[in-house]
This record gives C-alpha cells, structure tokens and sequence, in this order.
C-alpha cells in the first residue's frame, strides 16, 4: 500500500472499504509534487490494494499518467494521459472510474474546460494479489503461475486466467501427431481433453466463489449451508459453528465452508445448486445457454468418470446405449467439447461480473 502521508489511518480504513467494489468513481484533488520532474524516472503517487482488488496511480517516464485496476475478474487494465499538454504550476482533479465493462481516467485542471479524458485497455503488465497480501505483478505474456512457501500456496492464476489455459493446453495437446502405427494416440487425446476440461470447470468454479467475495460480492453464506448442510448438521447448529470457526480463523463463512470439502464442485448438480444459493445464478434460466448443450455438459462430466475409473484408452463413449450407434473419440468431438465448455464458463464468468448489479437494486 502507497498512499499520502496526509492521509490518517482512519481515514485509509474508510478508503480501503470504499474501494472494495466491483465497480465506482473515485475523485482526487491533488496537486502532484515533483510531477514535472525527474522525467526519466517513474513515480508511485497512489497504491492500494483491497481483498483481491488493486488500484495504481503512478506517472511513467514518457510522461504518462497511468491508472491501473485489477481484479481476479477483469484482470489488469489501464488507463493513459500524457502530462505535456498541462502547465507544471497547476492543481489537477483526477477523476477513476471502473465496472467490469470497462475503466477509465480523467484530469483536467479545476473551473477549467480542459478536461482530458482516457478509457482504459488491458494492461501489458499485470498486478495481483498473493496470499500475504503483497502484489505481484507480471507481463501478460507469461502463461501460467504458481507459488509456493514453505510447501503452502503463495500465488496462482486467477480462476478466469487458469480457466483460458486449460483452454489453451488442450489445443495445444490436439496438435500434436499420432506414432506411426499407434491408433490409440487419438482416443488418449480426445479422453485427456475431457478430463481436463472437468478438472478445469471444477477449479474455475471452486476459485470464482473465493474470488468474488475479495471483489466484494455477497455471498449468502446461509442459503448456501442450508442446501448442502445435512438435517442432522442443522439440528447442531453447524451453520453458526461454521461462522464462529471463520471468524477466529478470519476468513469468511463461506471461505471457510468451502475450504471443508462442503461442495462437490466437479458435480453438475452441485455446482449448479451452490451457484444458485450462493450468488444467485440459475444455470438455466441465466446463461443464455440452450438446454442440449447444458446436458451435453452433464454427459461429459459422466464421461470423464468412466474415463478416470476405467482407462485413457477408451475408445467407445456409449457402450452401456446398445441401441445407439458407437461414438468413437475424434479430434472433431474433442473440438466440439472444447467450445461448448468455454461457453459454459464463459456464460458464467459473464454473470459473475454484474452479480453487484443485481444486489443493489
């Protein structure tokens, strides 16, 4: 965290939690010290970071303003203004504004209609948060990370971003080509796309629900326990142990909840219930996906069972329909399972976005 001195602790508690939102305006009336000078150098005149969500105000050495705001579900975005077309001795009003559609940045000087105005793109450099709460920040050319203290988690891939590469990593299994001779490299293939697109949909899923209460989303934490909560938990109170344990352990229930095992994310029905009382997303009626296509989702996390518990090797996908024709593994297929997954996420990721809309009606 970089912020002014004159700003008291009081007050940067209050900003901290003003700014934990997926989307707002934020007014500066500053007059930047040493903002005309040291050209070369870059300097840090705002940082904060809040739950999972980061902003960044810093001038740059071509003379840029730069605004920057992450989240897990935006990733890292920027917004520009060069400072020439200003005078040194002038007091600027910065204007931040930022919603999952999109982020920008305006400056101008006060009572003055030079007001310049920027709308943000995705950053070449991207800023996260690891589990000590420092940020990490990396181009967006690297493809993957993990790391790990003392064996425990440090920092990994938001769920979107590891979504995109378990995306990229099947594609990239299909190209390769088969030994000569050997005719089970395609049905090796097509099964380990199938279990890569269901772990993949079961971390994306499990991620997402941690992500979004750091983006200061609310989660009903009761609603939830209540429908995975056995009867017997209930009658033990288990739904208030749960909030005491979180408390002490200072995560939230939900976190907390999560973090048991409670949800069987990688189960359809499961995840669809947990999205449902959670967050209110209804797979049905709010992905804008049509029912074939949701029960081929179902079909192909069935799929990848057998494929886990009977071999990679499988080389018929409907033994058990005897009055079916045989659907053999086919790089088409695997293709088909591909997009109709990333739709599948993507349709949710998309709703995940605007879920504080729908709150603060």
């Amino acid at each position: 965290m970089h912020l002014s001195e004159e700003i008291s602790k009081e007050k940067a508690k209050e900003l901290i939690q003003n700014l934990k939102t997926p989307e707002g305006t934020a007014i500066f009336d500053i007059k930047f010290i040493g903002l005309f000078e040291n050209k070369d150098n870059k300097i840090k005149y705002f940082e904060l970071e809040t739950g999972k969500l980061i902003y960044i105000i810093e001038r740059d050495q071509y003379q840029n303003i730069n605004f920057y705001h992450s989240s897990p579900g935006t990733g890292t975005r920027m917004a520009s203004i060069n400072i020439d077309q200003f005078k040194p001795d002038e007091n600027f009003k910065l204007f931040l504004v930022w919603s999952p559609k999109e982020i920008s940045l305006s400056m101008g000087v006060p009572n003055k209609s030079n007001l310049v105005h920027a709308v943000g793109k995705p950053s070449p450099l991207q800023f996260s948060i690891a589990t000590d709460g420092s940020i990490i920040s990396y181009t967006n050319n690297i493809h993957g990370i993990e790391m790990y203290v003392n064996g425990k988690t440090h920092f990994k891939n938001s769920a979107i971003e590891s979504w995109r590469f378990v995306i990229k990593a099947a594609k990239v299994l299909m190209t390769g080509s088969p030994p000569k001779n050997d005719y089970s490299f395609i049905p090796v293939v097509v099964n380990m796309v199938i279990v890569m697109l269901v772990m993949g949909f079961e971390s994306y899923s499990k991620s997402r629900f941690l992500e979004l209460e750091e983006e200061g989303i609310k989660v009903d934490f009761k609603n939830l326990a209540d429908a995975f909560l056995s009867r017997n938990e209930k009658d033990n109170n288990e739904i208030e142990i749960i909030i005491k344990d979180a408390e002490i352990l200072n995560i939230s229930p939900t976190q907390h909840f999560i973090e048991k095992r409670k949800i069987d994310f990688q189960n359809y029905k499961k995840s669809k219930l947990a999205f449902k009382k959670g967050l209110n997303i209804n797979f049905v009626k709010d992905l804008g996906i049509e029912i074939t296509l949701l029960e081929e989702i179902q079909d192909l996390i069935q799929k990848r069972h057998k494929i886990v518990h009977s071999s990679l090797f499988m080389t018929v996908f409907n033994p058990d329909q005897q009055s079916s024709d045989p659907v053999y593994p086919t790089f088409n297929l695997a293709n088909h399972f591909i997009e109709i997954f990333d739709l599948f996420i993507q349709s949710i990721h998309e709703q995940t976005l605007y879920i504080y809309k729908k709150q603060n009606r």
